[in-house]
């Protein structure tokens, strides 16, 4: 088996020497033992002649008795004296007629063995013309109930082959139609999923452009419709409620009014102080300055005012004849002036926001000037509602003091390990203590330490209360 699996210089050169090397491991003592050089095909021993039968066995005349060409005519392009050779007494003799002749049925009997009975079959039709049309006359027979073979085509066992031209024909026939179904079958499969089910509920892809169309455009409308009718309420409540600026100075304090009877003290954020100069206040009416001095805020001496709010700003409200723009009528109406008095007072006084040391390194080393300008931050920080200790003789201040002191040592304002000290101890400290104001001399008299517990917003206001 290997033998006839190997190269074809490797094979046997004929089936005697198979049998032969098949006999001879057989009839071995022990096949497994035979070596490959005792084979007699590998000795060379092997006479081929000696297993030459010219007489056919039983199985042979049984399927020669069914073939449709007859003996001496296996090469129809024979020429005459072939076919007369053929006819000769040394060929087989058979002097039947393919037409009486009939190929007998075959039945297996014993599977084991290999034994079969023969039948008598129907006889062969007659060799039709090569070419034919295909029916029964032409060799093609269909298939019959009862038949035990398939469909067969006799004629090729004739050997009637149509000529080279014609197959060649008739194989691009086929190519050219088989071509033609493919294309068929492409096409019909493109235009199945081109095509959509009318009963599919899915949403088709333009009805979904034109409604995300639709819904952005009535988006974008009602966007603008809403837009409007705020410009336009808006507009209206300006024109409504004009301002008319009052005071407007350059220390970032403003005075306005509009209708809803409101006088609002606003603080600007990148200004340097909560109050300044107010030169503006000559223009509003002598009650409202006097309401305003006689609750604290406005300083006719200084020309300053001190404001105490949580959001840098105050509100008070003003008498009704204010809005009219005439307080020549009523500079004498004491109802008038009693009731802005009340207000203002009521709106200016703040609680008490706890106690901030204040440690004054230059108390006794400051010109006039730097006096001046510490005195009036702290009297702005006062203002605000922060109790001062520190600067006084008493052993609450005294030891406050020194107890700061202590933490920064030798220390400057502007050495960072020196505020983390600070910091550290003014969160250590007595909870009442909310903060604490270094005037160093490293430093110049407006721009102090400030360290206070809570908001950062809240040191940088204080900040501002000593910038001049």
């Amino acid at each position: 088996v290997r033998r006839s699996m190997a190269e074809y210089n490797q094979r046997y050169t004929s089936a005697y020497e198979m049998y032969a090397d098949l006999e001879a491991a057989l009839n071995a003592d022990d096949m497994f033992a035979v070596m490959p050089a005792d084979l007699p095909s590998v000795k060379g021993g092997v006479d081929a002649s000696a297993h030459d039968d010219p007489t056919p066995d039983e199985a042979t005349r049984v399927i020669a008795a069914g073939s449709p060409v007859a003996p001496g005519r296996a090469n129809p392009a024979a020429t005459p004296a072939a076919d007369h050779a053929a006819a000769s007494p040394a060929a087989p003799v058979n002097s039947e007629t393919p037409g009486d002749r009939s190929r007998p049925r075959l039945s297996l009997v014993n599977w084991w063995t290999g034994s079969y009975a023969a039948r008598p079959g129907r006889p062969a039709p007659a060799a039709g013309p090569a070419g034919g049309d295909g029916n029964e006359a032409d060799g093609w027979r269909p298939w019959r109930d009862g038949d035990d073979e398939p469909l067969i085509n006799k004629s090729i066992h004739r050997d009637q082959f149509a000529p080279a031209d014609e197959q060649l024909r008739r194989a691009r026939q086929r190519a050219k139609a088989a071509q033609q179904r493919v294309n068929r079958k492409r096409s019909q499969a493109r235009r199945s999923r081109g095509r959509r089910d009318p009963n599919s509920r899915q949403l088709n892809a333009g009805v979904a452009i034109a409604l995300f169309v639709f819904l952005g455009a009535s988006v974008f409308l009602a966007g603008g419709l809403i837009f409007a009718g705020a410009s336009n309420s808006g507009q209206q409540a300006d024109s409504a409620q004009p301002e008319r600026l009052l005071v407007d100075n350059n220390d970032g304090i403003s005075i306005t009014l509009n209708n809803d009877g409101l006088d609002s003290l606003k603080f600007m954020e990148d200004l340097k102080g909560l109050g300044g100069d107010l030169e503006g206040l000559r223009e509003i009416p002598t009650q409202i300055v006097e309401a305003l001095a006689q609750a604290g805020i406005y300083d006719r001496d200084r020309g300053v005012i001190s404001i105490e709010d949580e959001g840098n700003r105050i509100t008070i409200k003003a008498p009704e004849w204010f809005l009219a723009g005439d307080a020549s009528e009523t500079a004498g109406d004491s109802r008038a002036t009693a009731q802005a008095h009340a207000q203002t007072q009521a709106a200016s006084q703040a609680p008490s926001s706890g106690s901030v040391l204040v440690i004054n390194d230059l108390r006794d080393s400051a010109d006039d000037a730097t006096s001046e300008a510490i005195d009036r931050g702290l009297d702005r920080l006062a203002s605000l509602g922060y109790s001062i200790v520190g600067l006084g003789v008493s052993d609450e201040d005294i030891e406050l003091t020194a107890s700061a002191k202590k933490a920064i040592e030798l220390g400057t304002a502007d050495d960072q390990m020196t505020i983390e000290k600070l910091k550290a101890w003014l969160k250590g400290s007595d909870g009442a203590l909310q903060g604490l104001v270094w005037i160093s001399r490293d430093s110049p008299a407006g721009n102090p330490l400030v360290l206070m517990r809570g908001k950062a917003s809240e040191r940088r206001k204080i900040e501002r209360l000593f910038r001049s």
